[in-house]
């Protein structure tokens, strides 16, 4: 597949309104129904005034080589801007203007996948995205636990701790995020990749 010629992506920092629901990186497509070919990368940057433990902890966890090729990967190309970019010359209005979060994400996670099958990660690389593959599927056992085996928001507190090792104040909020605003997101990585293996 061909990088459309007129498209662009423009990489900024989060702002702030989005800093609650966009913890690490997120990608917004083009406008489907214009012209536009533009996408962007929002990184949510520590605070500024955030101690230097948690800027610390952040570096580790997002600004590595292996953190941000694997971002890169997902969120750009050939992940979401790819994805995204060649949708806005779908013949099909429909297919054009709708995101589909099945296909969407499973197309980042299969693209992950494909790149770690041509050699294109280190080791440290190939760990960094076997863990993110992990991450999702915590973050989906959290959701069905919330919304059909009557987990409270405790419970998912504590199990993501127990499971990712996440900061008491990451974890209550992550819980908050699955359980009231995305609760078939986490599905739709694992899920949406298993679909586009088989096919």
């Amino acid at each position: 597949v061909t990088v459309p010629r007129r498209e662009t992506l423009v990489v900024v920092a989060t702002p702030q309104y989005l800093r609650e629901l966009l913890p690490s990186a997120a990608y917004e497509g083009p406008f489907p129904l214009d012209g536009s070919r533009q996408g962007e990368v929002f990184i949510t940057l520590p605070a500024a005034s955030a101690p230097s433990e948690e800027l610390e902890q952040w570096l580790v966890a997002n600004a590595g080589p292996e953190a941000i090729d694997l971002t890169a990967i997902h969120e750009a190309v050939p992940g979401h801007h790819l994805q995204l970019t060649r949708a806005k010359g779908h013949r099909s209005r429909l297919r054009r203007t709708f995101w589909d979060v099945f296909f969407g994400e499973g197309w980042a996670h299969y693209i992950e996948g494909m790149m770690d099958e041509t050699g294109f990660f280190s080791p440290r690389g190939r760990l960094w995205m076997l863990f993110e593959r992990y991450f999702q599927l915590i973050r989906a056992r959290v959701a069905i636990g919330l919304h059909a085996e009557g987990w409270s928001l405790e419970r998912a507190e504590r199990y993501l701790i127990w499971k990712l090792s996440l900061p008491a104040k990451e974890a209550a909020r992550a819980a908050v995020r699955w359980a009231l605003l995305y609760p078939i997101e986490s599905l739709s990585y694992a899920l949406g990749r298993l679909v586009l293996l088989r096919i």
